[in-house]
């Protein structure tokens, strides 16, 4: 959780297969860095007219479908 440069404040989950979710654009729930985060958990509400959604592994993005779908 914190500010990245170029996105403002960014939550970053970390799956267990090493692939980063990086939500954009939220007013974050109460979260703590290593929180454990069950699915299906609440992350917070829109601080915008649209969040964005980044996948990556080792600092590349990836393909979403694979996540979503």
């Amino acid at each position: 959780i914190g500010e990245k440069e170029e996105y403002g404040k960014v939550l970053i989950l970390e799956q267990v297969d090493g692939v980063e979710a990086w939500y954009i654009g939220l007013t974050l729930n109460e979260f703590k860095l290593y929180d454990y985060v069950e699915k299906g958990a609440i992350l917070g509400e829109s601080s915008d007219t649209e969040i964005k959604l980044l996948f990556k592994k080792n600092k590349e993005g990836v393909d979403y479908k694979t996540y979503l779908f």
